[in-house]
């Protein structure tokens, strides 16, 4: 859970039998200015997280056994100006992030062993986005 006036994140882990959620140890974690969204890529490794005023992503590998966070090496990653959401393709080969001052999305690579973005390009969108979806 992002959380925009703390600049930080709170991770959860689930209890298998009731569901409940219940806060991981050394939550909340430390992000850019004023977090916004957040991604988990489909192999469960990785963890993107926009951050709305320092207009950039940081990128974190999800230990196996425990779930938390580390921040990789270079991170964060610019992402244009206002980046509001992130999402993953299914793959966990790109990172796509809207931006809602640029009025664009960016697209990312990214590096499999390392988590390292690289920026593959952007769309302009009209409005300024607060989501979006990917048909495959």
């Amino acid at each position: 859970m992002a959380s925009l006036l703390d600049s930080n994140f709170s991770g959860f882990t689930i209890d298998q039998n009731t569901g409940a959620l219940r806060e991981m140890v050394g939550s909340p974690f430390l992000a850019g200015i004023n977090p916004s969204s957040l991604a988990v890529s489909s192999t469960g490794q990785y963890l993107y997280v926009t951050n709305l005023t320092s207009n950039n992503i940081s990128v974190f590998t999800l230990d196996p056994m425990s779930g938390l966070p580390a921040e990789i090496v270079g991170s964060p990653f610019a992402a244009g100006k206002g980046p509001a959401f992130v999402l993953t393709d299914p793959n966990a080969l790109y990172v796509y992030v809207g931006n809602q001052t640029d009025h664009n999305i960016w697209s990312y690579e990214v590096q499999a062993f390392t988590g390292t973005l690289t920026t593959v390009g952007t769309a302009d969108t009209l409005t300024s986005s607060t989501t979006m979806f990917l048909e495959h």
